[in-house]
């Protein structure tokens, strides 16, 4: 993000709008119509975020750039551009993995909270 000032306000932008848009974009077209609708309900969310690996890399997870935080907004906000959710608020409990891999992409796997038995698995 950058800021600056015109006309006596601040004005904020995302440097990396030219990636994130076409990005969050995808996670939505991909997230609509994949299920019921949540609601205001608070949810529990699960990201699993897949990189590919560098030929030069030689570290086993991607400790580097893309942030874990800015990817797991960028996801966030589809969710709810989707409509899977009406605002990211309702995300009470949010379990995020970076890995690199085969296939990249991210997986999201979204239920309502509280209705899990302990020891369920996602």
């Amino acid at each position: 993000m950058s800021a600056y000032v015109v006309a006596g306000r601040a004005v904020i932008t995302d440097q990396k709008r030219a990636v994130l848009k076409p990005w969050r974009a995808a996670i939505t077209a991909a997230l609509a119509g994949t299920g019921e609708l949540l609601g205001e309900q608070p949810v529990e969310v699960r990201l699993g975020f897949v990189f590919a690996r560098p030929k030069s890399v030689r570290r086993l997870l991607p400790s580097v750039r893309p942030d874990i935080d800015k990817t797991s907004r960028a996801a966030l906000d589809a969710l709810t551009e989707s409509g899977c959710v009406k605002d990211d608020a309702q995300v009470v409990d949010l379990h995020v993995t970076k890995r690199y891999g085969a296939q990249p992409g991210v997986r999201i796997e979204v239920r309502v909270a509280g209705h899990n038995q302990e020891g369920t698995q996602w």
